[in-house]
């Protein structure tokens, strides 16, 4: 792997911050790749199978290096690094099913604000582990805005949360939650940055509180329902080989249906399917 050419100090912080991300794992190493392929490709860390610990290796030795013949009073030489990529404001959109409708979520915003790519999960969010979320996250790159209308859209448990919101910060890629009117900003430094890591806890262990509330609260209605006797449950699967064996002892589908307790339709259907077969 060669030396990067661009010398400034931008750059070896840049460096540096990105070995201190993959030290700590607030980064995927794919994410660190798809990053230096986009700014420091003369590194060679995107080519091949470059294992974490190479990659951290070449970017802190790099960073190092241009630190100290910055130190020695050497000329910094000019950047050779590709134009500084304009920031684009990317919206992820997550519902839990098919059914259910996704132009809900940024509707409040009236117009007010356009995306540039939209990017729309139909799953559940009990992990990471959805299509458009990962497709996102190969796309996004420095400068870049990530918008979810609430936090709850992104992931539903305070580990995902931390995890990709991290993640896209040390990338250099800025998160707003719409809903919440929180906006955890890339550039942001001391205490702003402090108060930022703060927010990201707080508030995703309240949307994890609100989720046990809510199981809870429901539980505690399905136990009052049962005992003043109007909580049916699942509605019981038509016991269909008994009804054969009433219709084969001569039995009228009235009678069937008031002995198992079903519709006399299901008695005629069942009936149908067999006398089809």
């Amino acid at each position: 792997m060669t030396q990067v050419k661009t010398q400034s100090r931008e750059t070896a912080i840049r460096m540096q911050d990105l070995a201190e991300a993959l030290e700590a794992k607030t980064m995927t190493l794919k994410d660190v790749k798809a990053i230096a392929a986009e700014e420091f490709p003369e590194l060679g860390i995107h080519k091949g199978r470059c294992t974490r610990e190479i990659a951290y290796n070449v970017l802190k030795n790099n960073a190092e290096g241009i630190f100290k013949k910055l130190e020695q009073g050497e000329p910094a030489k000019e950047s050779t690094s590709k134009p500084e990529h304009k920031g684009q404001q990317v919206a992820y959109v997550r519902v839990s099913t098919v059914l259910q409708n996704t132009d809900r979520q940024f509707n409040g915003l009236n117009g007010k604000m356009s995306f540039d790519r939209t990017f729309t999960d139909k799953a559940s969010g009990k992990d990471a582990d959805r299509p458009a979320l990962q497709e996102m996250r190969e796309y996004v790159r420095s400068g870049d805005t990530v918008n979810v209308w609430s936090i709850d859209r992104l992931a539903r448990n305070l580990d995902d949360l931390r995890e990709l919101v991290n993640s896209w910060l040390a990338a250099g890629i800025s998160v707003r939650f719409h809903k919440e009117q929180l906006c955890f900003d890339a550039q942001a430094e001391g205490q702003a940055k402090a108060m930022q890591v703060m927010m990201l806890s707080m508030m995703g262990a309240f949307a994890e509180f609100e989720l046990a509330i809510r199981a809870e609260r429901q539980k505690e209605g399905v136990a009052i329902a049962k005992a003043a006797g109007k909580y049916k449950g699942r509605q019981k699967s038509v016991d269909r080989q008994a009804v054969l064996d009433l219709l084969e002892a001569g039995k009228g589908a009235t009678d069937i249906a008031k002995e198992l307790g079903i519709g006399r339709k299901t008695v005629y259907r069942i009936k149908a399917e067999v006398e089809a077969v």
